[in-house]
């Protein structure tokens, strides 16, 4: 592959998509994942920014449905999420404006029942948690959320013992969070937990949810919350 990059492969059938980045271009790669053959590359040009000498230009995983391939690509200047077919095809972009951050960006957006869920949460600056239509880009709902130190983990769809779904985001600024996925409603928050930032991703671990924070050279505090 060009470039470099820390996103995840994601597999739907025989289909392998990975991301990468070279210094002006990012690539978005389907590979068959019998053969290893590459079947087509989509590349974005942008304009170089910082980033932590850890992370790359191509650090969000795409998220996957039977028909669409989402990729997300932060920068200094422009937050761009597009869609893709299986088979290479451009089916809708969107840009949602500058992206300021000390490290660069990297958290991946996560799909669920027609919706694409982007959390974009730039540094020292005001963000939000968007749910896109998966056919067309619209926004469906968008919830504001100040941000203190850019998080770089993906949402969680939590399932209760009892109860309806829940999506579950946590960053440094905001503590944990708990929203209905279909319309972004407020469910719960545990606020001022963290004074550090939330790199990993909020897991589930039976009734509890697991998040993880640290700084460069300094602490790490992992922390659950029992629901």
């Amino acid at each position: 592959m060009p470039g470099e990059g820390h996103s995840s492969p994601v597999v739907w059938g025989n289909r392998l998509f990975l991301t990468s980045a070279e210094r002006d271009t990012r690539h978005l790669h389907s590979l068959d994942t019998r053969t290893g053959k590459l079947l087509w590359t989509k590349s974005l040009p942008f304009k170089s920014y910082h980033t932590h000498q850890f992370n790359t230009f191509a650090s969000a995983t795409c998220a996957l449905d039977k028909d669409r391939v989402f990729s997300v690509w932060p920068s200094d200047d422009v937050f761009t999420v597009a869609a893709h077919t299986h088979e290479g095809k451009e089916l809708w972009k969107r840009d949602f404006g500058a992206f300021p951050t000390q490290h660069g960006g990297g958290a991946s957006p996560i799909v669920h029942e027609g919706l694409l869920y982007v959390p974009r949460e730039p540094e020292q600056a005001e963000g939000s948690l968007l749910a896109l239509d998966v056919k067309t880009g619209a926004t469906r709902w968008e919830v504001k959320r100040a941000s203190r130190d850019a998080p770089y983990g993906a949402p969680l769809l939590y399932k209760p013992e009892k109860g309806p779904l829940q999506l579950v985001v946590a960053s440094t600024a905001q503590g944990v969070t708990s929203y209905e996925p279909a319309t972004g409603k407020l469910l719960w928050q545990q606020a001022n937990l963290f004074r550090m930032r939330c790199v990993s991703s909020p897991i589930q671990m039976g009734r509890k949810i697991v998040v993880g924070t640290g700084v460069g050279g300094g602490d790490r505090l992992l922390l659950a919350l029992d629901l």
